[in-house]
């Protein structure tokens, strides 16, 4: 999990050292920039830095001549929104609002935090913007404050500040009304809003991996959020959230990754991975809880086959394991306990298949911890009717999967042998 870019405090303290507006020239929300800045405390380089995603990024940079430096581009657009001017050691800020409206502007550097900056061509509404900063640094904000703010600036950055403010209040009751207020108080129509709330997406991560959190729940919330997004915000939306939850490899997580590439266009998938993240998602497809498992034929300590379409019971469990694995060694005989505590209660019945081809290992282990009394085979009886390896995708052992025998479909995969026991005990003969 990455840690927070910035807290509730840090925004404060970049509000506290003022803010101006640059002319922007572009259509659909992107940004020509024309930003002069006076009086600058410190030597050497000025960066105009944003965000994107959840991940600071350089926008631009000038060398500062006189006190001064100028940012300017007439080639180059970027996202409206919130950016921060910064020294090179980050000892110095000051938020920058890249506006849809208006002129060249020029800003004269605060002489300390909380004054009121200088920003030639505004005028009311400037002077109201800086006393609700000077407000805010002094802790001195009150709800009404808030209300006139936004009502008096809709279109600053006052209203991402009450949104930070007001979302951190609610942040022990993230669910799926949080990201839908989330997703109605920033129009994600409007593409600059992926550029200034870190803050959003840094909480989006922590839910879609709370494990506390059900599968169902996150879907909800993905769904939620990509259908109030505009097809740019969407596109880099589906992006982040298929990256946040691949880089958990996690199976339980197998059936969201499926959900966001086959349901949603697939325009964030970058050209130089498009290849191997859609031969994952070909495998995954097939394993993930609703698909349906094709008859698997092995065969037992006499070479005799045994198919999984001759299993009478309600539920299947397809056990595929090696007995020179450490973790196999171990859950083997855990599993082979469970299926005889439950075999009266329970309506199931064990596929355990032994993938190395190792005979004797296989017996030796077999015959010490008595496993003969279950469905027993191994690979080194001979040829299984197809690359169950491949096609279950083995990459390490053990791997589970429990089957609903009445309609062929994997009911879930890689869950845990207490998951499992509590499932049966949920689920008991009829």
């Amino acid at each position: 999990m990455t840690k927070k870019l910035f807290t509730i405090i840090g925004i404060l303290t970049l509000l506290a050292v003022g803010t101006l507006s640059a002319q922007v020239g572009c259509v659909d929300d992107f940004s020509f920039y024309n930003i002069t800045v006076k009086n600058i405390p410190f030597t050497g380089k000025a960066y105009l830095r944003g965000s994107n995603l959840d991940t600071y990024v350089i926008v631009d940079s000038a060398t500062i001549k006189k006190g001064t430096a100028r940012f300017k581009s007439k080639k180059r657009c970027v996202p409206a929104g919130l950016y921060t001017i910064v020294s090179e050691d980050h000892s110095y800020r000051c938020p920058v609002d890249l506006i849809t409206d208006g002129d060249s502007y020029t800003i004269t550097w605060p002489s300390k935090a909380g004054e009121a900056v200088t920003v030639d061509g505004h005028g009311e509404k400037t002077a109201e913007l800086h006393q609700f900063i000077q407000k805010m640094t002094t802790g001195k904000i009150l709800p009404q404050d808030i209300q006139v703010a936004l009502e008096t600036s809709p279109d600053s950055y006052i209203k991402h500040i009450e949104a930070i403010l007001y979302f951190s209040q609610l942040k022990q009751q993230v669910d799926i009304a949080y990201f839908s207020k989330w997703v109605r108080y920033y129009d994600f129509h409007q593409s600059k809003y992926l550029h200034i709330s870190p803050y959003f997406f840094h909480t989006l991560e922590e839910y879609l991996t709370d494990s506390d959190v059900t599968l169902e729940e996150k879907r909800a919330v993905i769904d939620t959020v990509l259908s109030n997004s505009s097809c740019t915000a969407k596109e880099e939306l589906t992006g982040f959230i298929f990256k946040a939850i691949d880089y958990l490899r996690d199976p339980y997580y197998d059936a969201l990754l499926v959900h966001l590439y086959d349901d949603y266009d697939q325009s964030w998938v970058p050209e130089d991975r498009a290849r191997l993240i859609k031969r994952k998602i070909e495998r995954l497809r097939k394993i993930i809880p609703g698909a349906t498992v094709p008859e698997l034929i092995s065969h037992d300590i006499d070479g005799k086959a045994h198919s999984t379409k001759d299993i009478a019971t309600r539920y299947t469990v397809l056990w595929f394991w090696d007995p020179d694995c450490d973790h196999c060694q171990i859950m083997t005989p855990e599993l082979h306990k469970m299926y005889q505590d439950l075999a009266n209660t329970a309506d199931f019945d064990v596929f355990a298949v032994e993938v190395n081809e190792d005979y004797e290992r296989w017996k030796a282990f077999s015959d010490e911890h008595e496993l003969w009394d279950w469905t027993n085979l191994s690979t080194s009886m001979g040829e299984a009717n197809m690359d169950f390896i491949e096609y279950f995708d083995i990459m390490t052992t053990p791997v589970i999967f429990l089957v609903d025998n009445q309609t062929s479909t994997i009911i879930a995969r890689q869950i845990t042998l207490e998951e499992l026991e509590t499932f049966f005990k949920q689920h008991p003969k009829n």
